[in-house]
């Protein structure tokens, strides 16, 4: 009787973690999960595309032959294609590397009729990296394309893998998505050997509840202390896609997800086993042609500053960086001579150059690993390896602290990239602790672009001038980073492109301009001018916009009434235009100017005043500035309104009256 008892409940579990975990199933079954009695339908979805009718994730930890932490993850999804706003569906990528191996793979377009077109494994192929993206990487992606689509096709498929990660024994489950889906399920195996050796299982839900996993305990598989399992799952109903917003947030910041799995004890924990794998590239610092290269590097330099400098501008200047993600080279580093003799490397490479450079002549450097700002806030809660990113922490016998990141070669000692402003850092210690750092954040008065123009008004209407152009902050970055490798030619270009996107039709002449090679000062451009000049014209009076450049606000692309998310932008910023204007001809009159204007908000702020110097010359300024990168969804009406006093702010209005 037991053996009857185990065998139907043997089947019960089959059906509840086999089924829909691999391979394919029937449409009927699908709707059964998710509580339908019939296909959605494109009048239900008008603006999605398409819906996800099933979607399975079943993760299982376990042990290999080896005693190694091994992963194995299959994912089953089904879709209802409706129109081509779900075109993108069509054609999937499967992320594969040398420590992720696809074990299965299927996939089926079932049209309406009834008619199954299969695809096999001959259906996939190498995804291949853009042309212009400089890596190194044994990347094995796969994309397939599902065959014979039309509306009110399903399009099923699933696949396989095996996961190995000595670094991270967690899974992300992203509960949302693109698109609208009915059903999703989460799944979980974790080997009883696990527990017993008090490895704690665990979960957190993010930017969403989840209830406490259903439980069950799988009796096939008690046949070994080894591979004795329990299995967790969830399921969910009716999730609502993240609609598309202009400047959204990274997904983790906004979308519901929870990272599943295997929680070590605390961070030092994790930091001290990835030490131990790369603590010989960052204590090469005692080897003596580390010290001599780095004295050779800093020559006659006495400050500590001076000396940070130069060998900060050395990695930068001679190293060129490629992205490298071979193997573990992900996140294991090259040895130090390995870099030197190649002259290459990627964000670890170049922090393992400063840091044991910088040690090696007694001025204290540490790596520290981050997550640039697109990949959402650190969660500390977390301890797992999910960064992108590496640069280099010094800190001076003042307690002045110094963030090196030698990726780019346009960067000052003490600034860093927008990309990386305000992220919070995980500093290896040299016992091999760790702490968290939340890197600087610019202000809008870091980020200035000035551009101060005289001109003078013909009385035909055209104006002749000289501006000057400043750029401090991330505006001057971008510029050296655009610029560094440019010809004379091509700087000239990029100028005239920039002021006739401002104002048609204007012809520059004379253009001078700062080495964008020269990273320790802010970057100048300074040219002389000539434009027609859109003025109205009558006999007696002519009207013209006196602001040569204009502020884009953006406004065509935040059109929508409502808002759903937060506002994330880049950075902050400040334009500052100066503008002194005469009049050349005779008996003109400058009339009052416009009402200053003065817009004030949370996020930033709007001056513009004119000031009336004599009959033939006025002065104007305008100040525009953004203070804050993250507003709240609930000020959305508010920032569009500071948009639209942008645009006004570009039309003030002079009017001369000649005789």
């Amino acid at each position: 009787m037991y053996n009857y008892m185990l065998i139907a409940l043997a089947i019960i579990i089959l059906f509840l973690y086999g089924c829909g975990s691999g391979g394919s199933m029937s449409i009927d079954e699908m709707l059964e999960n998710a509580n339908l009695k019939a296909l959605p339908t494109a009048d239900e979805y008008k603006e999605d595309g398409g819906v996800v009718l099933y979607e399975h994730t079943h993760t299982q930890f376990k042990l290999d032959d080896n005693w190694e932490v091994q992963r194995n993850q299959k994912y089953h999804m089904a879709f209802v294609y409706f129109n081509d706003k779900a075109e993108d569906f069509l054609t999937q990528s499967i992320y594969l590397d040398k420590n992720r191996q696809l074990i299965s793979f299927s996939a089926r377009t079932i049209k309406p009729d009834g008619t199954i077109i299969e695809l096999t494994d001959e259906d996939l192929y190498k995804s291949q990296l853009k042309p212009d993206f400089v890596e190194f990487s044994d990347d094995e992606s796969v994309k397939f394309t599902f065959p014979g689509v039309e509306p009110g096709c399903v399009l099923e498929y699933s696949y396989e893998l095996a996961i190995y990660d000595r670094f991270s024994f967690n899974d992300k489950w992203k509960i949302q998505g693109k698109y609208p889906k009915k059903y999703v399920k989460y799944s979980v195996q974790i080997s009883e050997i696990f527990f017993r050796h008090k490895i704690i299982w665990n979960y957190k839900p993010f930017n969403c509840e989840l209830p406490k996993p259903e439980v069950v305990k799988d009796l096939l598989k008690q046949n070994s202390r080894k591979n004795s399992n329990q299995t967790f799952y969830w399921e969910m109903r009716d999730i609502e896609p993240i609609k598309y917003e202009p400047s959204l947030p990274p997904y983790d910041d906004i979308a519901m997800y929870a990272i599943l799995g295997l929680q070590r004890e605390n961070w030092d924990e994790l930091s001290r086993l990835y030490w131990s794998q790369v603590h010989d590239r960052f204590e090469f610092y005692t080897d003596p042609s580390v010290q001599k290269l780095a004295l050779e590097i800093i020559g006659t330099a006495k400050t500590e500053y001076e000396r940070i400098q130069r060998i900060y501008n050395y990695t930068q200047k001679n190293y060129r960086y490629v992205a490298i993600s071979i193997g573990e080279s992900g996140i294991m580093p090259n040895h130090f001579n390995s870099i030197v003799e190649k002259r290459y490397g990627d964000c670890k490479d170049m922090t393992v150059l400063n840091v044991n450079l910088l040690n090696s002549i007694g001025i204290a450097a540490y790596p520290a690993l981050v997550r640039t700002k697109n990949l959402g806030k650190l969660r500390t809660e977390i301890i797992d390896l999910r960064f992108n990113h590496m640069i280099a922490m010094v800190k001076t016998k003042t307690d002045k602290t110094y963030w090196l990141d030698a990726t780019g070669s346009s960067c000052p000692v003490d600034e860093i990239y927008s990309s990386i402003e305000g992220v919070t850092a995980v500093v290896l210690n040299p016992d091999g602790t760790s702490v968290f750092i939340d890197l600087p954040e610019s202000k809008h008065k870091d980020n200035i672009l000035k551009r101060e123009t005289d001109f003078n008004l013909k009385s035909n209407g055209s104006i002749e001038g000289h501006t000057k152009m400043t750029l401090t902050g991330n505006f001057n970055l971008a510029y050296r980073s655009g610029l560094k490798d440019a010809t004379e030619n091509n700087i000239k270009t990029v100028m005239e492109r920039y002021i006739n996107s401002n104002t048609p039709d204007i012809e520059i002449f004379n253009l001078k301009y700062d080495d964008p090679s020269d990273i320790k000062n802010d970057i100048t451009f300074e040219f002389d001018f000539k434009h027609p000049l859109e003025a109205i014209k009558t006999n007696s009076i002519i009207v013209f916009n006196p602001f040569v450049y204009t502020n884009d606000s953006q406004l065509n692309r935040f059109t929508d009434t409502d808002r759903n998310y937060p506002i994330s932008l880049k950075t902050t910023y400040e334009y500052h235009d100066i503008v002194n204007v005469k009049y050349e001809g005779d008996n003109g009159v400058f009339a009052d100017p416009e009402d200053d204007l003065i817009e004030k908000y949370d996020f930033g702020n709007i001056y513009c005043f004119s000031t009336k110097v004599s009959d033939t010359e006025i002065k104007l300024e305008r100040r525009v500035n953004l203070t804050s990168t993250l507003i709240d969804s609930k000020e959305y009406e508010t920032f569009r309104e500071y948009l639209k006093n942008i645009n006004k702010a570009n039309r003030v209005n002079l009017a001369l009256t000649t005789k």
